[in-house]
């Protein structure tokens, strides 16, 4: 896992070089209370299980729910368009009831589940239509998704899973945003389905916010982010289906840095 949480850093200290000698963009630094919701299936060791038949529930079952954590974002304005950085982690630790197999731990156990979710977005965008109200920006750019889920049973049998994930996924982005002076409204969205070899997987990574900039270097923000996840592989030889739901509102501050606005002011 750290091999790929460092090709991420990597990819987005390559987007970099691109921006001007003296950058200009944002820094955001947020708040999210996240929800985790959906379901996981995990097949034992020896294989052969239905999946569709061991789905666990991660709030019912699992019973993990909403957990607050930061968020972290930056754009840049480049001569070739934008450069667009965020992270978002969620951590919940959290006791519940199998009513059906996770892996080897058998339905009806007791358990007690930890479980991390890492998203690191690195995109670049160039505007496609861009005026004094409105600006929309294609890109592309690449999702890495780390899923880390340890379940090990608390009643007298002696039982333990850890489902780890690391997918990082490329992606198609889809930028707009409306300029009503003090106040801007963002949204970002991206999305991909990849199926290669064993894997088969379809992820949606929706950004949307609101930003207030009447504090001149100094900015206000609210936001809903939402990450939805259906994939389905193979990790360490076992069988998993994943089809999860990440989602929050989410608010902050940030600060602009380099010279001049965001986006440039039109002739």
């Amino acid at each position: 896992m750290g091999a790929k949480r460092s090709c991420a850093v990597l990819l987005a200290c390559w987007l970099l070089p691109a921006c001007d000698v003296i950058p200009s963009g944002d820094a955001r630094l947020g708040w999210i209370p996240g929800k985790l919701s959906g379901d996981i299936a995990l097949d034992s060791t020896g294989g052969g299980n239905n999946l569709e038949a061991v789905r666990t529930d991660v709030n019912d079952d699992l019973g993990l729910g909403r957990a607050g954590s930061a968020t972290l974002g930056v754009d840049l304005k480049t001569p070739i368009g934008r450069v667009s950085a965020s992270y978002l982690r969620y951590s919940d630790h959290a006791t519940g009831s199998l009513t059906r197999a996770f892996g080897d731990i058998p339905p009806g156990t007791n358990v007690e589940t930890t479980i991390d979710f890492d998203n690191l977005k690195a995109f670049w965008s160039f505007d496609l239509f861009d005026n004094e109200l409105f600006r929309i920006a294609p890109g592309i750019g690449a999702d890495l998704f780390l899923l880390d889920a340890r379940v090990r049973s608390i009643t007298a049998l002696s039982a333990f899973e850890n489902l780890e994930v690391d997918i990082p996924m490329p992606m198609l982005f889809l930028e707009g945003e409306i300029d009503l002076g003090d106040v801007q409204g963002e949204l970002e969205l991206g999305g991909t389905s990849l199926d290669v070899g064993s894997f088969d997987g379809t992820f949606i990574d929706l950004d949307a916010r609101v930003r207030y900039t009447g504090f001149g270097a100094l900015e206000l923000f609210g936001g809903y982010r939402w990450i939805s996840i259906d994939a389905d592989g193979t990790a360490d030889g076992q069988r998993f289906d994943a089809n999860l739901e990440l989602e929050g509102f989410y608010f902050g501050g940030g600060v602009h840095f380099g010279p001049g606005l965001r986006r440039a002011t039109p002739d």
